[in-house]
């Protein structure tokens, strides 16, 4: 029997083996405010004046987050022959749902996030401390 908590998940490094802890509620919503924000101060694409959701600012995070950590993805002909494009084309890489991040990831793509938001002066909302 462990002394972990009920539910507590956990990931192994795939070089060490060390073990590596889901990522917390603080670490989700610490991600979902820098979501909040770029979508609430970035138009895409850039100079379009079309303000997108949180959703699909973590799509674009979590893609750019994988091509930085060199994952795999793939351009491949469309189940339907119309694609995300019309072209019939679609875009597959590996699966990355925000409820399925370690600890280490989810603080490595607040980071990366952050500095987006310095790069493009995307003015971010501080977390409140606790009195």
């Amino acid at each position: 029997m462990t002394d972990r908590p009920r539910g507590y998940l956990v990931d192994f490094c795939p070089r060490c083996s060390a073990r590596m802890p889901r990522a917390s509620p603080e670490q989700h919503a610490a991600l979902q405010m820098v979501l909040i924000d770029i979508s609430l101060h970035q138009d895409w694409p850039t100079g379009s004046g079309r303000l997108r959701g949180p959703s699909f600012w973590w799509q674009l995070v979590a893609a750019a987050y994988d091509r930085l950590k060199k994952v795999e993805c793939e351009l491949v002909p469309a189940m339907d022959d119309v694609g995300f494009d019309g072209n019939g084309m679609d875009f597959v890489r590996g699966e990355r749902r925000r409820r399925q991040l370690n600890n280490v990831e989810i603080s490595e793509i607040i980071e990366y996030a952050n500095a987006w938001c310095a790069e493009k002066n995307i003015p971010r909302r501080r977390e409140k401390k606790a009195a």
